[in-house]
């Protein structure tokens, strides 16, 4: 299996340093992989997520490269996409980026990056918006699907949440202010099992439901 990579300046001041990110990095993706395996048992295996992703993002902040990110984040000229992302770590499996999302639209409706994983805010606060998906409302053979409202959750500065392909797959983001910045941390798709699409919609007077049709997603 292909070693955690981390971009070059983020790589830590010493060998042990290195080493023990790629302890805290592993604890992070197993617990990931156990919650999506054991999806219909989330309770415990929810914890376990949040306990090592809070122990590797304290790592992270020690270091003066990635505050530099963040800073650098920060004061980035907004860009014509609705985001921007900054990937600074990664494996066969998993990998992080550090994503900002703006106050005055939102991000298009998507599913989300892979079969589970974290989002954690680092600075402003973050909408999201989760949806499920009825397939086939139009016909058998139809691309054509409803997605319904499940639910919407605001998160502030050191507030995460777990996402997963299965309980609530669609998203949708949006800063509360100016501009929120995150951390995305999630399982990489199978080549032969993707999960991340598109969906461009019509959206209703009552935004509860939305008529729309699955893309496959390009950056």
């Amino acid at each position: 299996m292909k070693a955690m990579q981390l971009l070059p300046e983020n790589t830590g001041e010493n060998v042990g340093e290195a080493a023990d990110f790629a302890v805290l990095w592993a604890h992070m993706k197993n617990s990931l992989q156990d919650y999506f395996k054991n999806h219909e048992v989330q309770a415990g295996y929810t914890r376990t997520v949040a306990y090592h992703t809070h122990k590797f993002i304290h790592a992270l902040r020690r270091q003066p490269e990635f505050s530099l990110q963040l800073d650098r984040a920060k004061s980035r000229p907004r860009h014509e996409h609705p985001w921007q992302r900054q990937r600074f770590a990664f494996d066969n499996a998993m990998e992080a980026e550090m994503v900002t999302v703006y106050g005055e639209q939102s991000t298009p409706l998507h599913s989300y990056d892979g079969p589970a994983g974290i989002i954690y805010v680092l600075d402003g606060e973050l909408t999201v918006g989760r949806y499920t998906e009825i397939s086939n409302e139009i016909s058998a053979c139809s691309g054509i699907s409803k997605l319904n409202c499940k639910k919407v959750n605001r998160y502030r500065f050191s507030q995460g949440t777990l996402i997963d392909a299965i309980s609530a797959p669609v998203v949708e983001m949006q800063a509360n202010a100016e501009r929120c910045i995150f951390l995305n941390i999630h399982l990489i798709d199978l080549p032969d099992h993707p999960h991340y699409f598109y969906y461009p919609s019509y959206i209703s007077s009552e935004k509860r439901q939305f008529f729309t049709r699955r893309v496959a997603a390009e950056w």
